[in-house]
């Protein structure tokens, strides 16, 4: 009997070494730690992350504030001169009309045709005038015209050929030319395969129009076509643009006055602008 341990004994001895062990490993890994200034680490490692999370955060809200301006119709592109957003509540309603998916073939090709008769009204109010003698049912007088040769219309086939009505309805004399440029389907560059102006080209007013400017390359190569050819006063317009295509073109004619109807937000991986409304010449001629 006394040679022998109670069972309650070895059950506190075993409990107080469990604890002496726990709190031995637990003092050496804080050691461990101190040395080898992982805590540290940590610490540095936790305020990199929080400090990409507020940079994301700030670039996500510069972002917001960004279209929020373009949605309000606040100029971003101020150091752009040659450009000019239209902002008429008339305009707005039909190229909301436009985007609609169940806008029909009819409907759009009128809508258009439309759109680009109330842009032209503004890309031409500077067109030169002369005045001539003219015999009213009262009396004769002196009153103006438009001055030199006959504007040209020039459209960026074939979405263009869905605005050149509109000019054609301000200024019906207009002569009217014709660019062909097709996007590649992987690159998305313009390439050129028709142009054919009026003559002499060089002694008009001209104005290109192209319902879209996604990118800018085709509007851009459009413009140095009729430049190649002798064309100097010149004018684009286009119903929705995207900020690349309005860079790009701004960038590359600083000369020639840009006319759009509404800034969209930005262009997808397919070089479509968004929202956008779809492909123009699509819709005009009702095919796919």
């Amino acid at each position: 009997m006394h040679g022998t341990v109670p069972f309650q004994v070895y059950a506190s001895v075993a409990a107080k070494c469990r604890a002496a062990a726990a709190a031995y490993a637990q003092s050496a890994l804080h050691g461990i730690c101190e040395q080898t200034d992982i805590k540290a680490l940590i610490r540095r490692s936790e305020q990199t992350v929080e400090n990409k999370n507020i940079a994301a955060a700030a670039m996500c809200q510069a972002e917001l504030r960004q279209n929020d301006r373009i949605f309000k119709g606040v100029n971003m592109f101020e150091e752009y001169s040659n450009l000019t957003l239209l902002d008429h509540p008339l305009l707005k309603h039909k190229v909301t009309r436009l985007r609609d998916r169940n806008t029909g073939t009819n409907e759009f090709r009128a809508i258009i045709g439309e759109i680009a008769m109330l842009m032209g009204y503004e890309a031409l109010r500077d067109l030169p005038v002369e005045n001539i003698d003219v015999e009213t049912p009262i009396e004769k007088c002196e009153s103006p015209v438009i001055a030199g040769r006959k504007l040209a219309v020039v459209p960026v086939l074939r979405a263009g050929l869905g605005m050149v009505n509109g000019i054609l309805s301000l200024v019906p004399a207009a002569k009217v030319g014709h660019i062909g440029l097709y996007r590649d389907e992987i690159t998305h560059e313009p390439h050129e395969y028709y142009c054919k102006l009026p003559d002499p080209i060089e002694e008009r007013v001209i104005v290109v129009v192209d319902p879209m400017l996604a990118t800018g390359g085709s509007a851009v190569d459009a413009v140095n076509l009729i430049k190649q050819r002798g064309g100097k006063y010149i004018k684009f317009m286009s119903v929705i643009a995207a900020p690349e295509g309005i860079r790009k073109f701004c960038g590359a004619h600083p000369d020639v006055q840009l006319y759009v109807a509404q800034l969209d937000r930005c262009l997808n991986q397919d070089a479509y602008i968004c929202p956008g409304l779809g492909d123009a010449g699509d819709r005009i001629f009702g095919t796919k």
